[in-house]
C-alpha cells in the first residue's frame, strides 16, 4: 500500500493490526501508547508523535521504504 496521508498510514495500520488479531489496547500497551492516541492515527490525525507511529509500525512488523 502507497501512503500519501495521514489517513492512508491510519488505514495501513489498523489492516496490519487486525491481519495480526490484535485489539487496540493491546497493540497500545505494547507499543507504550494509550487506546485513544491509536484510536487518533487509526482515523487519520494528523500530527502524532513520528517516535511513536515507527515504533507501533514495528510492533506490527511493518516498515517504511
Amino acid at each position: 500500500m502507497l501512503i500519501y496521508t495521514p489517513r492512508d498510514l491510519g488505514a495501513s495500520i489498523r489492516e496490519r493490526r487486525k491481519a495480526l488479531g490484535l485489539d487496540q489496547v493491546e497493540l497500545a500497551r505494547q507499543i507504550g501508547a494509550s487506546r485513544r492516541w491509536l484510536i487518533q492515527v487509526e482515523n487519520g490525525k494528523a500530527g502524532a508523535s513520528f517516535g511513536l507511529l515507527l515504533r507501533t509500525l514495528n510492533a506490527l512488523g511493518m516498515q517504511l521504504d
